[in-house]
């Protein structure tokens, strides 16, 4: 699991970073979807990188997202697992 030594606070929203150029939103939309307390998500894609931003109900579900997929590798992303960060 990778571990986040310079977070900020926690709030509802969860930055996902560390994804690949080829990252599949349906995947992503899949995954984080089916959490409790899921509201929108957004993707930015820039040139070389791809971020996400994931809103939630209330900040104990982020909090418990943000624990438990921590590190997870989506395979349309490459085998890096994200990074997941309070923005």
């Amino acid at each position: 699991m990778l571990e986040n030594t310079k977070d900020n606070p926690p709030c509802n929203t969860l930055f996902i970073g560390n994804l690949g150029e080829n990252i599949n939103e349906e995947e992503l939309r899949g995954l984080f979807s089916v959490q409790p307390g899921f509201k929108q998500m957004k993707i930015l894609r820039q040139e070389r990188h791809t971020v996400c931003f994931i809103e939630f109900e209330d900040m104990n579900t982020a909090t418990n997202v943000h624990h438990s997929l921590q590190g997870a590798v989506i395979p349309s992303s490459g085998s890096v697992g994200m990074r997941i960060q309070y923005p």
